[in-house]
């Protein structure tokens, strides 16, 4: 690839840029060769859609969201936003999404009247941030 630099009308090939760990990240060796960055790397191949997948282990057992983002392959913080859509898609299916509250590990309070299906932040009673997070099933209505 030609670039032309800033100044005299010379055009001369551009060196990459290596920020930070991307070199490190160069040098990691896997199954397909040289790791690309996150960003780089294709999106792993899927035969079902995420919320299908999500779907699927919700009816197996109760899960969190860190035990789904693993299973599913997508990150925590997507798994929320992921089952508020669930939930919303399970309405006519006679299904429901149920959540067992989170619990702060220190004091043993329960957020009951928690809405949000992300994990809370500190525990309104003792402040502490050891807190046992929420987990989800799908069950009949």
């Amino acid at each position: 690839m030609r670039f032309l630099v800033a100044g005299p009308r010379v055009s001369t090939p551009a060196a990459p840029i290596i920020w930070g760990l991307a070199a490190d990240q160069a040098k990691m060796q896997y199954s397909g060769g040289v790791a690309a960055s996150r960003r780089e790397r294709p999106p792993a191949e899927r035969s079902i859609t995420v919320r299908a997948a999500l779907l699927r282990h919700l009816r197996e057992a109760p899960r969190t969201a860190h035990e789904l983002s693993g299973l599913v392959g997508i990150p925590e913080k997507q798994v929320a936003d992921h089952l508020a859509h669930v939930a919303r898609s399970l309405r006519p299916t006679g299904e429901r999404l149920r959540v067992e509250p989170a619990q702060c590990l220190a004091c043993g309070f329960v957020f009951r009247k928690r809405d949000r299906l992300d994990r809370p932040s500190a525990c309104p009673v003792c402040r502490s941030q050891h807190l046992g997070p929420p987990r989800f099933a799908v069950e009949r209505a």
